[in-house]
């Protein structure tokens, strides 16, 4: 219906426009006054909608064609804030124990770092989209040190051990990539071509030796 596609183009257009999005809030008053949708309205009878209902919501509406299609987007690609901001915040949703969620962090914070590896193989990576990712990156490490601590004062001090374990092990194969990455920019117009292959190969080496062990 009308209504809907005006819903949907207008959650499109808040993707598309912040790359936080604004993870708690929606605020209904400015939808409806931009599109004159019904104050009544499913999605809009709350002013605020937590982010994993409005992600599945959004991700309902925009059927599983394209949010499959946007799980192998990378920075810059218009459907990447729909792999960020709709796939992967409906997977969090499904993550219920402090484990769930280290682990989802985990592989949350390596797609970050395939992504950084994929943009650098193919000579798209500059050094904002790298801060970016880094960033990222570094929320995700900061998330799983928390969960980590809750899991020791829960008394299931095993499974801290080995996310510990698992994040100590990410952390030193992340270091190595994004300091890769960022050598490879500041040295690339002193290298010879056959250098820079090699050099990116060990950076997708390095990141799918890591996938590998993530999946154990």
């Amino acid at each position: 219906t009308k209504t809907k596609q005006s819903i949907r183009d207008i959650l499109l257009l808040k993707i598309q426009a912040t790359e936080g999005f604004e993870r708690n809030v929606i605020d209904a008053r400015q939808l409806t006054q931009k599109q004159n949708i019904h104050l009544f309205s499913p999605l809009i009878l709350y002013r605020k909608i937590s982010m994993p209902i409005l992600a599945a919501f959004v991700a309902l509406m925009l059927g599983t064609g394209t949010t499959f299609a946007a799980e192998t987007a990378l920075p810059g690609d218009v459907l990447y804030p729909v792999k960020v901001n709709i796939n992967e915040e409906v997977r969090e949703a499904f993550a219920f124990s402090p484990e769930q969620k280290a682990n989802w962090e985990l592989e949350r914070a390596n797609r970050r770092a395939e992504e950084a590896v994929k943009l650098q193989t193919a000579g798209n990576m500059n050094e904002s989209i790298r801060e970016r990712l880094a960033n990222s990156m570094q929320a995700n490490e900061q998330k799983i040190e928390k969960l980590t601590k809750q899991l020791e004062e829960n008394g299931d001090e095993e499974i801290a051990v080995m996310i510990q374990a698992r994040l100590d092990y990410y952390l030193e194969i992340k270091t190595n990539i994004m300091n890769g990455i960022k050598e490879l920019q500041a040295d690339s117009t002193n290298l010879t071509e056959d250098e820079i292959t090699r050099r990116r190969a060990t950076l997708l080496q390095q990141q799918e030796e890591y996938k590998t062990a993530l999946q154990r």
